[in-house]
């Protein structure tokens, strides 16, 4: 029997898709809790027009990120944070920290999940950082951590 899934369902396939059950399993579980639907002439048309607006959507967001990774590829971004002797930081710089100096800066909404250090920041200076947009595209850049306002650094 071929059903269309209405929900992501483990071991058997995404929303959208179609796929083969046996007639039972469909009958007694997956319809009656509304997990997918008998598949007819016009969800055959709804799934394949599903199907070609996921694809033009993955299209936009490859382009936005191919762009965004040309905007990012070699920038560098200020990092401010506060310092105590010797230019060591109070705690280290993470990921978040990171994505918002590239969401001021860039005004772009970037994932802190995205966002890969080199190395752990854990004094003031220049660091290198990747950031992964897409499965296919990724930007290096870097970041440089300054001391805040009101920091004594102590030779």
């Amino acid at each position: 029997m071929k059903v269309i899934l209405l929900r992501n369902m483990e071991r058997l396939g995404k929303a959208g898709e179609i796929v083969d059950v046996a007639p039972g399993y469909g009958r007694n579980f997956l319809f009656p809790n509304g997990y997918a639907e008998i598949l007819t002439r016009k969800g055959q048309k709804q799934v394949d027009i599903r199907k070609m607006l996921v694809a033009k959507k993955a299209g936009l967001e490859f382009d936005a990120a191919k762009e965004l990774a040309q905007h990012l590829e070699g920038q560098s971004f200020m990092v401010k944070a506060k310092v105590g002797a010797r230019g060591k930081l109070y705690g280290a710089i993470t990921t978040q920290a990171v994505a918002d100096a590239i969401n001021i800066a860039t005004g772009a909404k970037v994932d802190k999940r995205n966002i890969t250090l080199a190395e752990p920041v854990r004094m003031l200076g220049g660091y290198n950082a990747t950031i992964r947009l897409h499965s296919d595209v990724q930007a290096d850049f870097r970041i440089n951590v300054i001391a805040a306002e009101g920091s004594k650094i102590q030779s």
